[in-house]
């Protein structure tokens, strides 16, 4: 009996099943929204392709580079890393400042990289 009642105290007859289930879909939608506020028209698409056809043809070279990235909360999934990773070696090599903008959150105060960013490799200046 008792391992009964733990069973039915755990699962609270499929409550909590459904709760996760609930929680991944709100996740899916919030990511689907996010790809739709941020997907490019073929005009826009145009209009980057003559920006960096007049960025080659500039007799100075690259002095910083915005990298928009969304929130994240693991440096090292989602090719975060290998961005932070280029802005360095752009910076180190090259002078090239880096500006990380996160672009998902605008409840977030821009702060300086936290110590978790900061151990998964050298930070950019913020």
């Amino acid at each position: 009996m008792r391992l009964v009642n733990r069973a039915a105290r755990a699962s609270w007859f499929g409550l909590g099943d459904a709760l996760a289930e609930s929680k991944r879909a709100v996740q899916i939608m919030d990511w689907i929204g996010l790809v739709e506020a941020l997907d490019f028209t073929a005009e826009q698409m145009a209009e980057n392709r003559a920006c960096l056809e007049r960025a080659r043809k500039l007799a100075e070279p690259l002095r910083t580079c915005n990298w928009y990235l969304p929130y994240f909360h693991y440096a090292f999934y989602g090719g975060v890393h290998t961005i932070l990773r280029f802005a360095v070696g752009l910076q180190e090599r090259h002078g090239v400042e880096s500006r990380i903008l996160i672009y998902d959150r605008p409840t977030n105060p821009c702060r300086k990289p936290t110590r978790r960013w900061r151990r998964s490799g050298p930070a950019p200046s913020c």
